[in-house]
């Protein structure tokens, strides 16, 4: 079986690379940078100079999304857990390796979760 990867990947996957581009050179992307809530990760400048980003806990959850497509790029959670959450009739995509993840009160919904760490 093939997988046939939807068109917000291609969107998604550009801003990320506009995103790492702009922590590279030292400044901090705004939504203007790539495709408003598109964004799977956010720094803000201090921590993204200090050679750490700071973690946002909404950017390792899916939560109470009614019929959408959403889609974790590899590279986006980086073993962290992820929550998926009182989601309905969406399509979701963890397609990163993560810690732990859990999936809690879904209706209708098709969920891929990619590799799992296990030790």
């Amino acid at each position: 079986m093939y997988f046939n990867k939807p068109k917000a990947c291609d969107e998604q996957q550009q801003a990320c690379t506009n995103q790492q581009q702009l922590i590279k050179a030292g400044k901090a992307p705004t939504a203007a940078d790539g495709k408003a809530g598109s964004s799977s990760h956010t720094a803000t400048a201090p921590a993204a100079a200090a050679g750490k980003p700071k973690l946002n806990p909404k950017d390792f959850m899916f939560m109470q999304l009614t019929g959408k497509t959403h889609v974790k790029l590899p590279g986006s959670i980086n073993g962290q857990q992820f929550i998926i959450d009182g989601c309905e009739g969406c399509d979701l995509y963890v397609m990163d390796a993560c810690a732990m993840v859990t999936v809690d009160d879904c209706k209708d919904c098709r969920i891929l979760i990619g590799p799992t760490e296990s030790r």
